[in-house]
């Protein structure tokens, strides 16, 4: 959720128009009215002083100053505004014009009421965008669209403005959608198999998953009113259609919006093709209204404030306008050289450079034939520095860094001519800048794919490639260091940004074997990251493919680091495999007298026989002088999670006290760190523990606190299971009512994981809910689902949920005989997963809230 703080704004209403001066914004009964900067400067200097004159020649001076420009261009801005007001149309008059004197603002003003609290509240991880200009009808066509169908597809060629229409589209529906709009951008992945974890990641899915699947992702968001943006689809369209496909299926609150240069030819889906910016055609005298015009003159007004669109020069941008087939990001460019060109030059150029590429690729589209051209002719208005820079940067995958580009691209030249052409490339609109703390650049999409083709035409490819590969071990080799003593939302934002350069550096260097070696440092060097990142599947792919390749020429510290990697990486999917990777971390890490390193494999394999219930004690002997070691090493996150373990090695072996000491110890520790993370697990456990030896107030109060903070967590994957504990605890204490709120919200957030054991313990938890409200024959089926699905498993309750599971037979033995308690649990029995969920939403959450008073 994003908050804007109260702010105060002087809002002029008139007719049926309103003005928020400090915002620069125009409204017609409510919706905003399209006008050029210079026309809505003189509509601020006529409001500014109503009824009274305001002379040509101050006005001239104030809308344009350290400007010279004739009378004709304050007429056609003038002109301008009246068209857009409405001026003289059905008798409303607003400005009139004093022959001699100059113009005056007529129409009876108001300032509208108290000053306005403005506030946005949505659930989004959508960017802000200026307005979209030229757009207003596809905008509103889409957002129809999106009311009434399913999957809608944004089709046009690349530089038609696809992505900003569908941004635009998401924050104008964000209120119809209750869990959000978010945008999955496709752009940076080369394989289709990532495109689920991609939509995964988005939807903080993630994070500790061990497998990742369509299904799951539906399973896990069915129930929730969601539009998710699909973006840049056309090059992995195949699996962008399946998982579509599947999740439009799965998941029937959810609608899905999505861009391509094809459609993904699904029965289900409702193509919008989207038609460059309206043009004028040859003969229009009055081109300002058309949407290329609007949008070059507004880009080449904001590259150079000189710029002024008149009657004079209105011709040849509209000449210019068509001559770029409306397309925005052509329309962008060619604006962005008007500083250096001049309107005239530009046109010049553009005739020449557009009739030498027009018979380029004929199997294209005209208009990619178009596109390709203007981007051909951009990148050709480059010195030779300037080309060779824009070339070499197509190895980014994302955005990347200053130092980046310096260590990457320079190869044989000087690294701060490389920053020099680089901020050249962001002036002349070939590279963007992204504002945020760190700057980092990015290429549009569009202008990457161009570099990266003549990248590789060059012959350059596979050299820039290496440099950037090692240029990501030098990023990560840090990392780890970093990540024992840094905040978590600091170390995120230095190393989560280089993912998409990371996954392109392994592809490269796992695609070819003479580049194995290099393989395995990089993965050496990152491979923990993915933990980190909550990427559990796609790190534990990485890694398989990289303990292949080791050898008894792998340097052992590189084969412990991978080997440390992939134990961690697959302990909750196949601990018998973890185990034996960390076996082997282990060994090498003895045989080289690494302490440190060792320590951390024993912590990991600990943890695996943690997962073990019978073996805690096999988990305390791994244990053994970890803590000191990474004491003295000052690993703190690292120690963290060592007095995590030592707490609950010491619970399970009923040393209640010394398991309170450790949690406390990791509380402490994790407030140093201002590790939010590390401290609900702390809470959470500490909780656990209070409620375990009896004091339920005190296992209630702790167990508010780890909601609080699993709400506060970026992964909220922690909230179902604290909102659980929570509701067992004051089911405990007899508060029935708080506790069915909190359950309910528990298992809304699990349903469609039914297998968890989370889930079945939460499932169990809504029997004895029945149970308490005399729905018996509800509570007595869902256990006997739960009952069936714990010996299926093979696992076992703890020692509290045996507590309550014996209360809720008891409750159940004074009200059905024998007889009927074996029926109805062998009827719930036959349930599987989906259906036992359903069953205890219908029947017990929804149908039964208040049924009956208690037994």
């Amino acid at each position: 959720m994003t908050e804007l703080a109260p702010q105060t704004r002087d809002v002029l209403s008139f007719g049926p128009f309103s003005l928020v001066t400090s915002e620069r914004l125009l409204t017609k009964d409510g919706a905003e009215v399209e006008l050029g900067g210079r026309a809505l400067d003189l509509l601020l200097k006529l409001v500014a002083h109503p009824n009274q004159p305001i002379g040509k020649r101050q006005l001239l001076a104030e809308v344009w100053p350290d400007l010279t420009v004739g009378e004709s261009s304050l007429r056609f801005h003038m002109a301008n505004l009246r068209k857009a007001l409405g001026d003289g149309r059905d008798g409303a008059r607003y400005i009139t014009t004093f022959s001699g004197r100059g113009y005056c603002f007529v129409a009876p003003l108001s300032r509208a009421g108290p000053p306005m609290a403005t506030s946005l509240e949505a659930v989004t991880n959508l960017p802000l965008r200026p307005p979209l200009i030229g757009r207003e009808e596809e905008l509103t066509d889409v957002v129809a669209l999106l009311g009434q169908e399913r999957l809608v597809t944004i089709v046009g060629p690349g530089g038609v403005g696809k992505t900003r229409l569908a941004i635009a589209s998401g924050w104008a529906s964000a209120s119809a959608y209750r869990d959000g709009v978010w945008l999955i951008d496709l752009a940076p992945l080369s394989d289709p198999s990532l495109v689920v974890s991609a939509v995964a990641t988005a939807l903080d899915l993630a994070r500790g998953a061990t497998e990742l699947s369509a299904a799951l992702i539906a399973s896990a968001i069915v129930g929730r009113r969601l539009l998710l943006i699909l973006d840049n689809c056309e090059h992995l369209v195949g699996a962008a259609a399946e998982l579509a496909e599947a999740l439009v299926q799965g998941v029937p609150s959810l609608t899905i919006l999505a861009t391509s240069q094809e459609g993904l030819r699904l029965d289900t889906e409702r193509v919008y093709r989207l038609d460059p910016l309206a043009l004028p055609p040859p003969d229009a005298i009055d081109v300002a209204g058309y949407g290329a015009v609007a949008l070059f003159a507004q880009r080449a007004l904001a590259a150079d404030r000189r710029f002024d669109m008149s009657e004079a020069n209105a011709a040849g941008v509209a000449d210019i306008c068509r001559c770029l087939d409306g397309l925005p990001l052509s329309l962008e460019m060619a604006a962005a050289r008007v500083p250096s060109l001049g309107l005239k030059g530009l046109r010049a150029s553009l005739d020449a450079r557009l009739q030498l590429l027009s018979t380029g690729l004929r199997t294209l589209d005209v208009r990619h034939q178009t596109l390709r051209s203007t981007v051909a002719w951009s990148v050709g208005l480059l010195d030779e520095t300037e080309q060779l820079v824009f070339r070499r940067l197509g190895v980014f995958s994302g955005g990347f860094s200053l130092e980046a580009a310096m260590a990457v691209v320079a190869g044989e030249m000087d690294p701060w001519a490389v920053a020099d052409a680089l901020a050249r490339l962001v002036d002349k609109s070939l590279v963007a800048l992204e504002r945020t703390e760190l700057a980092r650049y990015r290429l549009l999409e569009t202008l990457r794919f161009y570099a990266r083709e003549l990248l590789q035409a060059s012959g350059e490819w596979d050299r820039l490639a290496e440099r950037h590969a090692r240029h990501s071990i030098d990023v990560f080799a840090p990392a780890s260091d970093a990540w024992e003593t840094t905040p978590e939302p600091e170390w995120l934002s230095t190393y989560l940004p280089e993912l998409d350069n990371l996954r392109s550096a392994l592809d490269w260097a796992l695609a070819d074997p003479a580049r194995f070696d290099l393989a395995v440092e990089l993965t050496a060097s990152a491979g923990f990251v993915w933990a980190e990142w909550g990427l559990i599947e796609e790190g534990r792919r990485f890694a398989a493919r990289a303990v292949d390749l080791l050898d008894d020429r792998t340097p052992g510290a590189q084969a412990a680091a991978i080997l440390h990697d992939a134990s961690q990486l697959s302990r909750h999917s196949d601990v018998g495999q973890s185990l034996g990777l960390g076996e082997r971390s282990a060994a090498i890490s003895r045989q080289l007298g690494d302490t440190l390193g060792l320590a951390k494999m024993n912590l990991n394999l600990a943890d695996c026989h943690l997962l073990l219930a019978e073996r805690p004690s096999e988990a305390a002997a791994a244990m053994r002088g970890v803590r000191e070691v990474l004491l003295a090493s000052g690993h703190k996150r690292s120690l963290c999670a060592a007095m995590n373990a030592l707490g609950r090695i010491a619970n399970r072996q009923q040393n209640v006290t010394e398991a309170i000491d450790n949690f406390r110890s990791v509380t402490e520790l994790a407030k140093q760190l201002k590790d939010a993370r590390w401290e609900h697990v702390a809470v959470s456990n500490l909780a656990v523990l209070e409620f375990s030896r009896g004091d339920v107030e005190r296992a209630i109060q702790l167990g508010r606190e780890a909601v609080i903070g699993a709400r506060s967590l970026s992964q909220r994957s922690r909230l179902p299971r604290a909102l659980h504990n929570l509701a067992a605890y004051l089911l405990a204490a007899d508060g029935l009512a708080e506790a069915r709120t909190v359950a309910e919200e528990a298992l809304s957030l699990l349903r469609g994981q039914a297998d968890s054991m989370t889930t079945l313990a939460n499932l169990q938890m809504w029997s004895l809910i029945a149970a308490l409200e005399a729905q018996c024959n509800e509570a007595a089926q869902l256990i006997g689902w739960v009952d069936a699905t714990y010996e299926r498993a093979g696992s076992q309750r703890n020692s509290w949920e045996r507590r309550s599971y014996e209360r809720l037979l008891s409750l159940l033995g004074a009200r059905l005989s024998e007889g009927e308690m074996s029926s109805l649990a062998a009827e719930g029995a036959r349930l599987d997963a989906a259906e036992a969920a359903n069953f205890a939403f219908d029947r017990i959450v929804r149908s039964g809230a208040g049924a009956g008073a208690p037994p």
